[in-house]
């Protein structure tokens, strides 16, 4: 019991820490940032199909 709260625990620590970083970079960056993760995302996608 006690592993599963650690783990959300640093699951949130670090989807905060994340948005602080997204929200720190300017919109060009935002925009990178944003493509590149779109990209990772669509190939987890594909490669979980296969």
């Amino acid at each position: 019991m006690i592993y599963f709260k650690l783990q959300k625990f640093q699951k949130d620590a670090i989807d905060n820490a994340l948005d602080y970083l997204i929200d720190s970079l300017d919109d060009e960056d935002k925009r990178k940032f944003t493509f590149q993760l779109d990209t990772l995302e669509s190939r987890d996608a594909r490669t979980r199909e296969k």
